[in-house]
């Protein structure tokens, strides 16, 4: 089962996936990053993130 207490200590040996909210957001979105730790223990830490916009302008 993952771990989602957020806390992050360092300990990552492989990233699994990488997500975020989507849509048309620019700005802070929700992000999730699933990985194994060195022991292989699946974790899963939620965190803020900036979205990658694709038109600013220009």
């Amino acid at each position: 089962m993952a771990d989602t207490s957020g806390r992050l200590n360092g300990d990552i040996k492989t990233v699994i996936s990488t997500v975020e909210d989507g849509g048309e957001n620019c700005g802070i979105v929700n992000a999730r990053m699933t990985y194994l730790d060195s022991s292989g223990t699946q974790k899963v830490l939620d965190y803020s993130n900036f979205a990658a916009c694709g038109n600013q302008g220009g």
